[in-house]
């Protein structure tokens, strides 16, 4: 009868009528410590409920069996996907081709004699589980090789200062929204943002407050901004933001929204309140405007919300109109 089903992670299913010969195969491997675990059935209707229980790593049956032989056991245990990596070696008294060709067919990955040869059956065994741990490190090898072309893919993609998307990243993408927000006639903004009087805080408190200062205005800029919304340092300390589906009062409106955030910071060791200058330009749906234009006319606006006093919001529509929010 069959032993309980304890799983494990290397285990052997023994799929056998005869007694005598599932204790032979047991012993047999046993000696060899091929396996951590061992479980047992004597015909295909107890193979497929052990097979179910415990999912072995490899699998011994044989095919002249009573209630279920070999040839219907691999029938129905190959038709389950799950069932599809288990390794299935055949155990047959009769070395006929056709007995081969039929269970090769069904899904068997190699085929013995019966009586097998206790090194033989070994030497089998052992280079299945050769091929095992060979397949294990490959799929370990390919799993490491994905994360680090994901880290690298943000590397490449990601500002490694505030964790923002880098002046690359927005642009490529900025590009295909902008081109789909024209072919479905949505509106859509874009701001332009740069830290006020940032030299100072080099100068006079160092760089490493600098730095300080450039992670807690992404923090506050993210925070004020939507998830839908597309934020990246554009270098040094100047960021932008792509706003889709927002029109040009909406934009004004989260421009407005992100100075006060920024200007509510805090940084400590700071002796004073970091601001920013916003410039602020919508996609102009009428005419055909290019990003970089529409890009362009936001970083002529933040201009001149650096002219006219810092800490501001300046709007810039594609006729030239300034509108102004201090």
């Amino acid at each position: 009868m069959p032993t309980s089903f304890d799983r494990s992670s290397s285990s052997v299913l023994v799929i056998d009528d005869s007694r005598a010969i599932r204790r032979i195969i047991r012993s047999t491997l046993e000696q060899r410590q091929l396996f951590d675990a061992y479980h047992e059935a004597s015909n295909g209707e107890e193979g497929l409920a052990a097979a179910a229980a415990v999912a072995p790593d490899m699998i011994l049956c044989d095919l002249d069996m009573p209630v279920l032989d070999g040839f219907g056991f691999l029938r129905r245990f190959r038709a389950i996907e799950a069932n599809r990596s288990a390794f299935v070696l055949m155990l047959s008294g009769s070395g006929e081709s056709r007995n081969k060709v039929e269970g090769f067919a069904l899904g068997a990955d190699d085929y013995i004699v019966k009586p097998c040869d206790p090194a033989e059956l070994c030497a089998r065994v052992s280079n299945y589980l050769r091929l095992k741990d060979l397949q294990a490190q490959l799929g370990r090898q390919n799993d490491e090789l994905e994360r680090k072309n994901r880290e690298l893919a943000a590397l490449a993609t990601t500002d490694p200062l505030t964790g923002l998307h880098n002046r690359r990243y927005f642009l490529a993408e900025v590009e295909r929204e902008v081109a789909g927000a024209r072919a479905t006639a949505s509106p859509g903004s874009v701001l332009m943002m740069d830290i006020d009087h940032f030299k100072r805080i080099n100068d006079t408190c160092g760089h490493a407050q600098g730095d300080a200062a450039l992670v807690a205005v992404a923090d506050a800029v993210r925070r004020a901004l939507r998830s839908s919304d597309v934020v990246a340092r554009f270098g040094g300390e100047e960021f932008v933001a792509w706003m889709p589906r927002t029109s040009a009062e909406d934009g004004a409106t989260i421009a407005e929204r992100v100075r006060a955030a920024v200007a509510a910071c805090r940084i400590p060791g700071l002796p004073w309140n970091v601001s920013v200058s916003i410039g602020a330009s919508s996609l102009d749906l009428d005419v055909n405007e290019s990003f970089d234009a529409m890009l362009a006319r936001a970083d002529v606006a933040l201009y001149a919300a650096k002219q006219g006093g810092r800490d501001r919001v300046v709007c810039r529509a594609s006729g030239g109109a300034e509108r102004t929010a201090a």
